[in-house]
């Protein structure tokens, strides 16, 4: 389970980075000021997911995931001011539950052919 959160963890700072680089911003702080709403949407969705002793290596797991971690996200970042505009909305929930399933997914296909 502990490395499903920490892939977890590392796709949503990727999707930060991607959309910083994107936009031209380079400083650490801005990785940080843009990557801890994220990082705690993880955090949540992770207390979620045990709280619930779902299998965090499961595909429908990585949805829940990136949904919580979104939604969470998006309301932190009302109320700290930044963007939320529903083009960047869509873009982090396909980003993050693409990635979140995906890894996952890998993981399932390889365990099947053991």
């Amino acid at each position: 389970m502990r490395k499903f959160f920490l892939t977890d963890l590392a796709a949503s700072l990727v999707f930060v980075l991607i959309g910083l680089h994107a936009h031209h911003h380079s400083l650490l702080g801005d990785v940080l000021l843009v990557w801890y709403p994220f990082a705690l949407g993880v955090l949540g969705a992770w207390a979620l997911v045990r709280s619930r002793s779902l299998d965090g290596g499961s595909w429908r797991t990585g949805v829940v995931v990136a949904l919580v971690t979104v939604v969470t996200a998006m309301i932190l970042r009302v109320l700290n001011g930044q963007g939320t505009v529903p083009a960047f909305c869509l873009v982090a929930l396909v980003f993050v539950t693409l990635f979140f399933t995906l890894h996952r997914g890998i993981f399932q296909f390889f365990n099947r052919r053991r």
